[in-house]
């Protein structure tokens, strides 16, 4: 049997208690701001917790905004039309934030790239395509990773705001299903 030389232990970036913390905070958002649009999909169906949450809980961020942007424009006479603006712009930010911070962070690598003065450290995301593969290469410093997490932060606050606004929509149906 051929030995070869043992392979080098894999090794990651220099952290800090801030940077970690920073990525935890991207990780806790996206589940929130997830949380919300399966609230708003709740609110559309009015069905019990339980069963609405069934509706939605195996798909991915971008299949929830699709079935709510189905749902608020199956029932278009109850939402103003400032509702279906206000979800079209959520989604694309939504999906933005997907690509470029939630993607990003939950598929990137962080990958040692040697320089004249040292070595410094960037994350890639990797994709095989028609084509060939192709990398999305960043380098990350901590403060970009703080930004990452105010940006998802503040996501999730508009899509709380989002439910706000289409509460009135939300009675309205209600007021129906009893009629």
């Amino acid at each position: 049997m051929f030995k070869g030389e043992p392979l080098t232990p894999p090794k990651g970036p220099e952290t800090s208690p801030e940077m970690l913390a920073d990525i935890g905070r991207c990780i806790i958002a996206w589940g929130v701001l997830e949380r919300e649009i399966g609230f708003a999909i709740e609110d559309c169906l009015q069905l019990d917790d339980d069963l609405g949450m069934s509706v939605s809980a195996n798909l991915a961020a971008s299949g929830k905004i699709n079935l709510l942007r189905s749902l608020i424009g199956s029932l278009d006479d109850a939402f103003e039309k400032s509702v279906h603006e206000a979800l079209d712009k959520l989604a694309g930010q939504t999906h933005e934030a997907a690509q470029s911070y939630r993607d990003f962070l939950a598929h990137g690598q962080p990958w040692p790239v040697k320089m004249p003065d040292g070595e410094i450290w960037v994350w890639a995301k990797w994709s095989a395509r028609k084509g060939g593969l192709k990398a999305n290469i960043r380098r990350m410093r901590e403060g970009d990773f703080k930004h990452m997490a105010d940006e998802l932060t503040s996501l999730v606050a508009k899509w709380h705001v989002f439910r706000e606004s289409m509460q009135e929509g939300v009675g309205l149906l209600k007021l129906m299903k009893k009629g």
